[in-house]
């Protein structure tokens, strides 16, 4: 076996990472060629089956990482070669994370850890050895992701590029994945391998910044890079700096609760750092509700536009539901679909939904055949909205309290009106769309509904249940 290795002219670690898996399981080496043989292929069909070129959508969620970092051989293997070895000795791989220092701060280097495939960028001041023997002195795991080694990175040889937009359109939305289900998750606060310190929390390539780390957490993380001077949550004394604290309280919000409304983590991502705003709503795309387990594919060069759109259509109908009657203002641009915010207009909100209110819990269908969106639920007709016209701020938020008055057989109906944003509402007739909680403003057009803003009714309308129950709409296309 070790000789079929030689004559490939792979080095000691390649053949030590393929060979050592067999031995340990107890294959014979026919068998191990086989089992390897298989598994390739398996692999390779995996991987071309779960990309949707025609919808740009990668269609399985959970598709493990292309490459692992064998820490005992100090080489990147690929993933059909982990899964390959019996589970019991393999385990669930860890995870990496860190944040990116400056170009001018790093350097790319050719190393044989992943064969010189492409130069890794790693931090000027620090090695890989480093980080290996961090890993294995801390928790020895065989198997690591690292994003520099196990995702193909710019700048390799020949059409080392082309591969990568290729590798890049499943590999990069599931990174959520390879965290999510990882034993134990490694963070180099301060950059890869380097002593941690708080640092200056203000900058945008502090890990607290950065876009991709709100999806790089878990329940069993642990501070990676710790040196004698590092500030540590066991020493009570370091609480007494200021920013020491500042540092561990941002630290305990990065996790995203599983209750947190998808609003709540648009929110948290708009004002995160990035290369591009492509990689803050590819972020999103692993961490909001999916109403499959399909994922945008990251399709480099995409716009913004483009990339938001096609997230709004893949996530889960209740995270649409969310966005629909918690997003204060229209579209500012028209047409078929528009009824959720632009990206741009995501990012300039200055009265964002407030995170204390409840999720909407009705879902807003997306029919990818007609191309349309539609929501079942109450419709109330000639509607007059009074007194959330001006706008007046309680504790620095904007907040109005106004009237909906409606008539039924003669009757008229008013109820107490709340808009917590800064939209005008012109005194008007409208038509409301919504639920016992969460109402949309807006007009009938061609029977589509056209949302203008948003408001809330008081709690006690509970009581007038039935009389809303009398107005459920048909699907309404928005």
């Amino acid at each position: 076996m070790l000789q079929e290795h030689i004559d490939a002219g792979h080095d000691l670690g390649i053949a030590y990472a393929f060979s050592l898996p067999c031995l340990e399981a107890g294959y014979s080496a026919e068998e191990w060629k086989n089992a390897l043989d298989t598994s390739r292929a398996k692999d390779l069909d995996m991987r071309t089956a779960c990309l949707d070129s025609a919808r740009n959508q990668v269609l399985d969620r959970d598709l493990p990482p292309r490459r692992l970092w064998d820490l005992h051989s100090n080489r990147v293997v690929p993933y059909w070669l982990v899964s390959c070895a019996a589970n019991e000795l393999v385990g669930q791989p860890m995870a990496i994370s860190h944040s990116w220092m400056l170009p001018s701060l790093r350097n790319g280097i050719l190393t044989s850890i992943n064969g010189r495939e492409w130069p890794v960028p790693i931090p000027k001041d620090t090695t890989l050895e480093r980080v290996r023997n961090e890993m294995l002195n801390r928790i020895g795991p065989r198997y690591a992701w690292l994003d520099v080694l196990c995702l193909r990175q710019y700048g390799g040889a020949g059409r080392s590029d082309d591969l990568l937009k290729e590798e890049w359109k499943v590999d990069v939305p599931t990174i959520g994945r390879v965290y999510q289900h990882a034993y134990a998750i490694a963070h180099y606060y301060s950059g890869l391998g380097r002593p941690f310190r708080v640092g200056d929390m203000s900058d945008d390539r502090h890990w607290l910044n950065r876009a991709w780390t709100l999806q790089e957490t878990g329940e069993h993380s642990f501070i990676a890079g710790v040196a004698p001077y590092s500030p540590l949550p066991t020493d009570g004394a370091v609480f007494s700096d200021p920013l020491v604290r500042e540092f561990y309280e941002r630290r305990s919000l990065t996790e995203p609760a599983m209750g947190t409304t998808s609003c709540a983590l648009i929110a948290c991502m708009r004002h995160r750092a990035a290369t591009s705003e492509l990689d803050k709503i590819a972020g999103l795309g692993y961490i909001l509700p999916s109403a499959s387990k399909a994922l945008p594919a990251y399709i480099v060069g995409q716009s913004a536009k483009d990339a938001w759109e096609l997230l709004i259509k893949s996530i889960h109908p209740t995270s649409r539901g969310d966005i629909f009657f918690q997003f204060p203002r229209p579209n500012n641009r028209t047409g078929t679909g528009y009824w959720f915010p632009s990206w741009k207009q995501v990012k300039a909100c200055q009265d964002y939904p407030r995170s204390g209110l409840p999720s909407a819990s009705h879902p807003l269908d997306y029919d990818e055949k007609a191309a349309s969106f539609s929501y079942t639920g109450y419709l109330l007709l000639n509607c007059i909205v009074e007194g959330l016209s001006p706008i007046t701020f309680v504790t620095g938020e904007a907040y109005r309290m106004g009237t909906i008055r409606i008539h039924i057989c003669g009757k008229a109906h008013i109820m107490k009106a709340f808009a917590y944003h800064s939209e005008t509402i012109p005194d008007d007739d409208y038509v409301l769309l919504g639920d016992d909680a969460h109402w949309a403003v807006g007009r009938l057009r061609a029977g589509k509904f056209v949302k203008l803003s948003i408001l809330r009714l008081s709690s006690d309308v509970v009581c007038t249940h039935t009389f809303f129950f009398i107005h459920v709409a048909e699907p309404m296309s928005m």
